[in-house]
């Protein structure tokens, strides 16, 4: 893996998705969105894998989990205290993303969220 190339590279290949994000208006936008995500392998909102049964090695199980959005969960986007504050000023900071850009992507999760 050429690491250096990559590095190079910063976030311009994830531009194409941050503009689809930043077009979302409606909770009706989000299917063939969280589709195209999971095409890619990003697990936005759930995911679904196999592991070995706990009790049986030699079974597969298949499992549906819980997706993320890059904080651990919601409450990190949504309360206002100092410590939450500074937690998503820390994470904006090392997303690589302009602040607008990350407002405007808050703003939209905060409306999805608390619907």
């Amino acid at each position: 893996m050429d690491e250096a190339a990559i590095n190079s590279k910063g976030t311009t290949p994830l531009e194409p998705l941050a503009k689809k994000i930043d077009a979302l208006t409606s909770a009706a936008d989000l299917p063939p969105l969280v589709a195209e995500l999971h095409t890619i392998g990003v697990n936005v909102f759930f995911g679904f894998s196999s592991i070995a049964d706990f009790k049986d090695a030699s079974v597969e199980m298949a499992i549906a989990g819980q997706g993320g959005m890059g904080l651990p969960d919601r409450d990190y986007y949504l309360r206002d205290d100092p410590k939450s504050v500074e937690i998503r000023k820390e994470y904006s900071s090392t997303s690589g993303a302009s602040r607008s850009s990350l407002a405007r992507r808050r703003k939209a999760w905060r409306r999805i969220l608390t619907r």
